[in-house]
């Protein structure tokens, strides 16, 4: 009833982040993928990288795939068992819009965690990369975006919404801004 991400992967595969777990509908049959890195956990996010693996933002951190069962990365950084609300590839690894900020994942475990504008805790939840920066999506404070070394608000005349759930590029590089409180930009 409740669907949190959708990935279509490079095979064609739609990955779905439901409420508890996650699913795949391949080849007209919807599977329930079980793990213990994520079973009876609220997955938030769905993102693949570079080389094709699909990584999972749960209430717990962050999993990846490696072969046929999933890893729990870290605790490096004390950070990366905070929820995970957004990921995007970046490089070998992953961006992640987290509870406890904004970290850059690398399949090794390591995380780091980045600047970004000053905001209240537990505040970002969607980022995305396109030709003009990075992209942050906030509960409450608007959207954010870093160019030349900076961030800066987006003004509200260009994104009305405070409360920015999800970021979509499209195949045409337009971006997409889904936000709870003001609808679709």
């Amino acid at each position: 009833n409740r669907v949190q991400e959708l990935l279509v992967d490079r095979a064609g595969a739609l990955w779905i982040a439901p409420g508890s777990g996650v699913a795949v509908w391949r080849d007209r049959r919807l599977e329930r993928v079980s793990d213990p890195a994520f079973d009876n956990t609220r997955c938030r996010a769905l993102a693949e990288d570079g080389d094709g693996r699909p990584w999972v933002g749960t209430e717990r951190g962050t999993v990846v795939r490696e072969g046929s069962s999933f890893r729990r990365l870290g605790p490096a950084a004390g950070a990366t068992g905070a929820i995970v609300y957004d990921l995007v590839a970046d490089g070998g690894g992953m961006l992640a819009a987290t509870a406890a900020g904004l970290l850059r994942l690398g399949l090794d475990g390591t995380a780091e965690l980045l600047p970004t504008p000053k905001l209240p805790a537990d505040t970002l939840r969607a980022v995305v990369r396109t030709g003009d920066g990075l992209w942050l999506g906030t509960a409450a404070q608007g959207a954010f975006l870093q160019a030349w070394g900076e961030w800066r608000p987006v003004p509200p005349v260009e994104v009305s919404g405070r409360n920015i759930y999800r970021f979509v590029v499209g195949a045409s590089g337009t971006l997409y801004v889904a936000t709870q409180d003001a609808g679709l930009f």
